[in-house]
Protein backbone atom coordinates (compact mmCIF):
# COMPACT_ATOMS: atom_id res chain seq x y z
CA UNK A 1 0.00 0.00 0.00
CA UNK A 2 1.47 3.43 -0.56
CA UNK A 3 1.99 6.10 1.63
CA UNK A 4 2.01 9.66 0.85
CA UNK A 5 5.16 11.42 2.05
CA UNK A 6 4.86 12.77 5.89
CA UNK A 7 6.92 15.58 7.68
CA UNK A 8 6.95 14.37 10.81
CA UNK A 9 7.75 17.84 12.91
CA UNK A 10 5.36 20.57 12.37
CA UNK A 11 7.85 23.50 12.01
CA UNK A 12 9.19 21.53 8.63
CA UNK A 13 5.54 21.74 6.95
CA UNK A 14 5.32 25.04 7.87
CA UNK A 15 8.61 25.93 6.75
CA UNK A 16 7.91 23.82 3.09
CA UNK A 17 4.63 25.74 2.95
CA UNK A 18 6.19 29.45 3.27
CA UNK A 19 9.05 28.70 1.32
CA UNK A 20 6.71 27.18 -1.69
CA UNK A 21 4.50 30.34 -1.27
CA UNK A 22 7.29 32.64 -1.70
CA UNK A 23 8.50 30.75 -4.73
CA UNK A 24 5.28 30.69 -6.39
CA UNK A 25 4.78 35.04 -5.37
CA UNK A 26 8.40 35.10 -7.33
CA UNK A 27 7.64 33.23 -10.25
CA UNK A 28 4.00 35.54 -10.55
CA UNK A 29 5.88 38.23 -9.79
CA UNK A 30 8.65 37.42 -12.23
CA UNK A 31 5.97 36.46 -15.38
CA UNK A 32 3.83 40.02 -14.83
CA UNK A 33 6.94 41.97 -15.01
CA UNK A 34 7.98 40.27 -17.90
CA UNK A 35 4.90 41.07 -19.73
CA UNK A 36 4.81 44.42 -18.17
CA UNK A 37 8.39 44.71 -20.12
CA UNK A 38 7.58 43.08 -23.39
CA UNK A 39 4.45 45.22 -23.62
CA UNK A 40 5.85 48.53 -23.32
CA UNK A 41 8.86 47.24 -24.99
CA UNK A 42 6.32 46.32 -27.75
CA UNK A 43 4.31 49.76 -27.71
CA UNK A 44 7.64 51.17 -27.61
CA UNK A 45 8.94 49.71 -30.27
CA UNK A 46 5.63 50.61 -32.47
CA UNK A 47 5.78 54.43 -31.77
CA UNK A 48 9.63 54.46 -32.92
CA UNK A 49 8.60 52.50 -36.30
CA UNK A 50 5.29 54.76 -36.54
CA UNK A 51 7.81 57.19 -36.55
CA UNK A 52 10.34 56.23 -38.71
CA UNK A 53 7.32 55.53 -41.30
CA UNK A 54 6.11 58.93 -41.33
CA UNK A 55 9.50 60.18 -41.33
CA UNK A 56 9.78 58.29 -44.97
CA UNK A 57 6.53 59.29 -46.14
CA UNK A 58 7.71 62.93 -45.41
CA UNK A 59 11.00 62.53 -46.92
CA UNK A 60 9.29 61.00 -50.00
CA UNK A 61 6.93 63.76 -50.19
CA UNK A 62 9.26 66.73 -50.14
CA UNK A 63 11.56 64.63 -52.82
CA UNK A 64 8.04 64.35 -55.17
CA UNK A 65 7.43 68.39 -54.68
CA UNK A 66 11.16 69.13 -55.54
CA UNK A 67 11.13 66.98 -58.32
CA UNK A 68 7.73 68.02 -59.56
CA UNK A 69 8.95 72.06 -59.22
CA UNK A 70 11.83 71.24 -60.83
CA UNK A 71 10.55 69.29 -64.24
CA UNK A 72 8.11 72.26 -64.47
CA UNK A 73 10.39 74.61 -64.03
CA UNK A 74 12.37 72.68 -67.04
CA UNK A 75 9.15 72.36 -69.26
CA UNK A 76 8.83 76.02 -68.66
CA UNK A 77 11.99 77.03 -69.85
CA UNK A 78 12.28 78.76 -72.91
CA UNK A 79 15.58 76.93 -73.98
CA UNK A 80 13.69 73.86 -73.71
CA UNK A 81 10.30 74.75 -75.75
CA UNK A 82 12.50 75.77 -78.32
CA UNK A 83 13.17 72.36 -79.23
CA UNK A 84 9.92 71.91 -80.43
CA UNK A 85 9.74 74.81 -82.01
CA UNK A 86 11.93 74.63 -84.80
CA UNK A 87 11.46 72.56 -88.28
CA UNK A 88 13.51 69.20 -86.92
CA UNK A 89 13.44 67.97 -83.15
CA UNK A 90 17.14 67.76 -82.26
CA UNK A 91 18.20 64.59 -80.31
CA UNK A 92 21.42 65.60 -79.59
CA UNK A 93 20.56 69.27 -78.25
CA UNK A 94 17.85 67.72 -76.21
CA UNK A 95 20.68 65.03 -74.45
CA UNK A 96 22.58 68.21 -74.06
CA UNK A 97 19.74 70.03 -72.15
CA UNK A 98 18.65 67.87 -70.17
CA UNK A 99 22.40 66.89 -69.14
CA UNK A 100 22.67 70.44 -67.89
CA UNK A 101 20.13 70.12 -65.77
CA UNK A 102 20.59 67.12 -64.47
CA UNK A 103 23.90 68.80 -62.54
CA UNK A 104 21.73 71.69 -61.75
CA UNK A 105 18.92 69.63 -59.82
CA UNK A 106 20.83 66.59 -58.74
CA UNK A 107 18.65 64.43 -60.32
CA UNK A 108 20.69 60.77 -61.74
CA UNK A 109 17.50 60.63 -64.79
CA UNK A 110 15.67 62.91 -66.62
CA UNK A 111 13.70 61.94 -69.79
CA UNK A 112 12.01 63.71 -72.46
CA UNK A 113 8.38 61.91 -73.84
CA UNK A 114 6.75 62.63 -77.26
CA UNK A 115 2.76 63.06 -76.45
CA UNK A 116 2.11 59.27 -76.89
CA UNK A 117 5.17 58.41 -74.42
CA UNK A 118 7.84 57.39 -76.87
CA UNK A 119 11.43 58.18 -76.28
CA UNK A 120 12.75 61.69 -77.71
CA UNK A 121 15.74 61.88 -75.61
CA UNK A 122 17.33 60.85 -71.85
CA UNK A 123 20.34 61.55 -69.63
CA UNK A 124 20.75 57.73 -69.84
CA UNK A 125 22.16 55.79 -73.41
CA UNK A 126 20.41 52.53 -72.53
CA UNK A 127 16.94 52.64 -72.03
CA UNK A 128 14.82 49.51 -72.60
CA UNK A 129 10.61 50.03 -72.99
CA UNK A 130 10.57 48.64 -69.56
CA UNK A 131 12.16 51.49 -68.10
CA UNK A 132 9.85 53.53 -69.83
CA UNK A 133 6.90 51.69 -69.02
CA UNK A 134 6.13 53.26 -65.19
CA UNK A 135 6.78 56.77 -66.91
CA UNK A 136 3.82 55.91 -69.83
CA UNK A 137 1.85 54.63 -66.66
CA UNK A 138 2.04 58.13 -65.38
CA UNK A 139 1.06 59.90 -69.18
CA UNK A 140 -2.75 58.35 -68.66
CA UNK A 141 -2.91 59.75 -65.00
CA UNK A 142 -1.59 63.29 -65.53
CA UNK A 143 -3.55 63.66 -68.79
CA UNK A 144 -7.11 63.32 -66.17
CA UNK A 145 -5.20 64.78 -63.53
CA UNK A 146 -6.53 68.39 -63.51
CA UNK A 147 -2.48 69.81 -62.89
CA UNK A 148 -1.52 67.35 -65.76
CA UNK A 149 1.22 66.29 -63.13
CA UNK A 150 1.47 62.98 -62.11
CA UNK A 151 4.33 61.22 -59.42
CA UNK A 152 4.62 57.65 -58.51
CA UNK A 153 7.37 54.91 -58.01
CA UNK A 154 8.60 52.26 -60.47
CA UNK A 155 11.96 50.55 -61.69
CA UNK A 156 14.17 52.03 -63.94
CA UNK A 157 17.38 50.04 -65.11
CA UNK A 158 16.29 47.22 -62.33
CA UNK A 159 16.76 49.56 -59.44
CA UNK A 160 13.38 51.51 -57.40
CA UNK A 161 12.65 55.06 -58.18
CA UNK A 162 10.83 57.88 -57.02
CA UNK A 163 9.48 59.32 -60.25
CA UNK A 164 7.67 62.03 -61.37
CA UNK A 165 5.67 63.45 -64.68
CA UNK A 166 4.81 67.46 -66.20
CA UNK A 167 3.82 68.40 -69.33
CA UNK A 168 5.81 70.67 -71.65
CA UNK A 169 3.34 72.87 -73.69
CA UNK A 170 4.72 74.53 -76.80
CA UNK A 171 2.55 76.77 -77.42
CA UNK A 172 -0.10 76.37 -74.24
CA UNK A 173 -2.19 74.19 -74.10
CA UNK A 174 -0.93 71.74 -76.46
CA UNK A 175 1.45 68.98 -75.06
CA UNK A 176 4.30 68.82 -77.09
CA UNK A 177 6.67 66.40 -74.71
CA UNK A 178 6.23 65.04 -71.46
CA UNK A 179 9.59 66.08 -69.02
CA UNK A 180 9.93 62.59 -66.20
CA UNK A 181 12.25 62.82 -63.91
CA UNK A 182 13.72 59.51 -61.49
CA UNK A 183 15.52 59.45 -57.65
CA UNK A 184 16.45 56.22 -57.46
CA UNK A 185 15.62 54.38 -53.87
CA UNK A 186 18.27 52.24 -53.04
CA UNK A 187 20.82 51.02 -49.65
CA UNK A 188 22.28 55.17 -49.37
CA UNK A 189 18.75 55.92 -48.41
CA UNK A 190 17.52 52.83 -46.08
CA UNK A 191 21.30 53.45 -44.60
CA UNK A 192 20.24 57.25 -43.86
CA UNK A 193 16.75 56.41 -42.64
CA UNK A 194 18.52 54.21 -40.55
CA UNK A 195 21.26 56.43 -39.22
CA UNK A 196 17.79 59.14 -38.47
CA UNK A 197 15.17 56.80 -37.04
CA UNK A 198 17.47 54.12 -35.70
CA UNK A 199 15.27 51.53 -37.39
CA UNK A 200 16.77 48.61 -40.06
CA UNK A 201 15.13 49.29 -43.38
CA UNK A 202 14.88 46.68 -46.16
CA UNK A 203 12.80 47.53 -49.43
CA UNK A 204 11.55 44.40 -51.21
CA UNK A 205 10.14 43.46 -54.29
CA UNK A 206 6.54 42.81 -54.63
CA UNK A 207 5.78 39.08 -55.73
CA UNK A 208 5.24 35.55 -54.82
CA UNK A 209 8.86 35.50 -54.78
CA UNK A 210 10.20 38.88 -53.26
CA UNK A 211 13.65 40.15 -53.83
CA UNK A 212 15.96 42.33 -51.78
CA UNK A 213 16.18 45.70 -53.41
CA UNK A 214 18.52 47.26 -50.45
CA UNK A 215 17.95 46.46 -46.80
CA UNK A 216 20.47 47.50 -43.97
CA UNK A 217 19.98 44.30 -42.19
CA UNK A 218 22.81 41.68 -42.20
CA UNK A 219 22.62 39.79 -45.67
CA UNK A 220 21.41 36.39 -44.33
CA UNK A 221 18.59 38.30 -42.07
CA UNK A 222 17.75 39.83 -45.43
CA UNK A 223 17.65 36.82 -46.80
CA UNK A 224 15.14 34.96 -44.70
CA UNK A 225 13.07 38.35 -44.45
CA UNK A 226 12.94 37.96 -48.20
CA UNK A 227 12.51 34.43 -48.40
CA UNK A 228 9.13 34.72 -45.96
CA UNK A 229 8.14 37.47 -47.95
CA UNK A 230 5.72 39.00 -44.95
CA UNK A 231 2.67 40.10 -46.07
CA UNK A 232 1.60 43.87 -45.52
CA UNK A 233 -0.20 43.31 -42.01
CA UNK A 234 2.35 41.30 -40.18
CA UNK A 235 3.41 42.70 -36.83
CA UNK A 236 5.62 39.78 -35.85
CA UNK A 237 8.32 37.72 -37.45
CA UNK A 238 10.93 35.07 -36.64
CA UNK A 239 14.10 35.66 -38.31
CA UNK A 240 17.09 33.26 -37.01
CA UNK A 241 15.65 32.29 -33.69
CA UNK A 242 14.81 35.92 -32.80
CA UNK A 243 11.71 37.68 -33.08
CA UNK A 244 11.30 41.06 -34.90
CA UNK A 245 8.90 43.68 -34.51
CA UNK A 246 7.64 44.87 -37.91
CA UNK A 247 5.95 47.92 -40.03
CA UNK A 248 5.18 47.36 -43.57
CA UNK A 249 4.18 50.00 -46.04
CA UNK A 250 3.61 48.73 -49.40
CA UNK A 251 4.36 51.26 -52.36
CA UNK A 252 2.04 50.40 -55.69
CA UNK A 253 4.23 50.87 -58.63
CA UNK A 254 3.01 52.21 -62.42
CA UNK A 255 4.38 48.86 -63.53
CA UNK A 256 5.80 46.08 -63.18
CA UNK A 257 9.32 45.03 -62.87
CA UNK A 258 11.58 44.99 -65.63
CA UNK A 259 12.57 42.12 -67.93
CA UNK A 260 13.43 43.22 -71.42
CA UNK A 261 17.04 43.99 -72.96
CA UNK A 262 18.34 47.75 -72.83
CA UNK A 263 18.27 49.61 -76.02
CA UNK A 264 20.38 52.45 -77.04
CA UNK A 265 18.62 54.29 -79.19
CA UNK A 266 15.39 55.73 -78.86
CA UNK A 267 13.65 54.51 -81.89
CA UNK A 268 14.61 51.03 -80.64
CA UNK A 269 13.12 51.58 -76.82
CA UNK A 270 10.22 52.48 -78.97
CA UNK A 271 10.14 49.82 -80.93
CA UNK A 272 7.72 46.79 -79.81
CA UNK A 273 10.53 44.05 -79.88
CA UNK A 274 11.68 46.20 -77.12
CA UNK A 275 8.06 45.49 -75.12
CA UNK A 276 4.65 44.42 -75.00
CA UNK A 277 3.87 47.93 -76.53
CA UNK A 278 5.17 51.57 -77.84
CA UNK A 279 2.00 52.92 -76.91
CA UNK A 280 1.30 54.40 -72.84
CA UNK A 281 -1.19 52.03 -70.81
CA UNK A 282 -4.96 51.83 -71.69
CA UNK A 283 -5.45 50.84 -68.32
CA UNK A 284 -7.70 53.50 -66.15
CA UNK A 285 -7.59 53.37 -62.15
CA UNK A 286 -11.48 51.96 -61.80
CA UNK A 287 -10.34 48.63 -63.91
CA UNK A 288 -6.39 48.57 -62.32
CA UNK A 289 -7.30 46.98 -58.96
CA UNK A 290 -9.22 43.88 -61.29
CA UNK A 291 -7.10 43.66 -64.24
CA UNK A 292 -3.92 41.46 -63.15
CA UNK A 293 -1.65 43.42 -65.96
CA UNK A 294 -2.89 46.66 -64.46
CA UNK A 295 -0.20 49.32 -63.68
CA UNK A 296 -1.54 49.29 -60.40
CA UNK A 297 -1.77 45.74 -59.35
CA UNK A 298 -1.37 44.04 -55.97
CA UNK A 299 1.98 41.93 -57.47
CA UNK A 300 3.45 44.92 -58.85
CA UNK A 301 3.95 46.63 -55.44
CA UNK A 302 6.68 47.02 -53.69
CA UNK A 303 7.18 46.93 -49.76
CA UNK A 304 9.54 48.64 -47.19
CA UNK A 305 9.88 47.15 -44.15
CA UNK A 306 11.09 48.49 -40.82
CA UNK A 307 12.37 46.52 -37.64
CA UNK A 308 13.17 46.63 -34.19
CA UNK A 309 14.79 44.54 -31.63
CA UNK A 310 15.28 45.64 -28.13
CA UNK A 311 13.64 42.75 -26.04
CA UNK A 312 15.45 40.17 -28.37
CA UNK A 313 12.40 40.50 -30.26
CA UNK A 314 13.16 42.14 -33.77
CA UNK A 315 10.58 44.23 -35.81
CA UNK A 316 10.48 44.84 -39.84
CA UNK A 317 7.90 45.20 -42.94
CA UNK A 318 7.64 45.87 -45.87
CA UNK A 319 8.51 49.11 -45.70
CA UNK A 320 10.69 47.44 -43.00
CA UNK A 321 12.65 49.35 -40.48
CA UNK A 322 14.17 47.95 -37.47
CA UNK A 323 15.58 49.27 -34.24
CA UNK A 324 18.57 47.02 -32.51
CA UNK A 325 17.85 46.64 -29.21
CA UNK A 326 16.10 43.88 -27.61
CA UNK A 327 13.06 43.58 -29.11
CA UNK A 328 13.68 45.48 -32.45
CA UNK A 329 13.47 48.11 -35.13
CA UNK A 330 16.26 49.70 -39.87
CA UNK A 331 18.03 54.95 -44.42
CA UNK A 332 16.91 55.07 -47.63
CA UNK A 333 19.50 57.60 -49.78
CA UNK A 334 16.57 59.82 -50.06
CA UNK A 335 15.35 59.66 -46.51
CA UNK A 336 17.21 62.61 -45.25
CA UNK A 337 18.70 64.21 -48.05
CA UNK A 338 18.31 67.36 -48.74
CA UNK A 339 15.75 67.86 -51.78
CA UNK A 340 16.90 68.05 -55.08
CA UNK A 341 17.34 71.67 -55.82
CA UNK A 342 16.85 73.79 -59.20
CA UNK A 343 19.47 77.19 -59.92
Amino acid sequence: MTHWFRFRHFRTRLLVLIVGLVAALQIATFLIVAHANRSNALTSIDDALTRASRQFEVSTHRREEALLLAARLMANDYAMKQLFLTDEFSAPTARSALTSYQGRIQAPLILLLDPTGDLLSGTRSAISADDLAPFRALISTAEDAEAQQASGYGYFDGELHQIVLVPLLAPPPIVVAWVGIGFPINAATAAELKASADVEVTFLSGGSEARILASTLPVPLADELARQNPRADARLLRLQAEDYVTAIRVLPLESAEPHSSPCNAPSECNSPRHGSSSKPSSTTPSSASSSPSSPRSVLRATSVALCNNSLRTPSMSRLAITRANSISSAPTNSANSPPPSIT
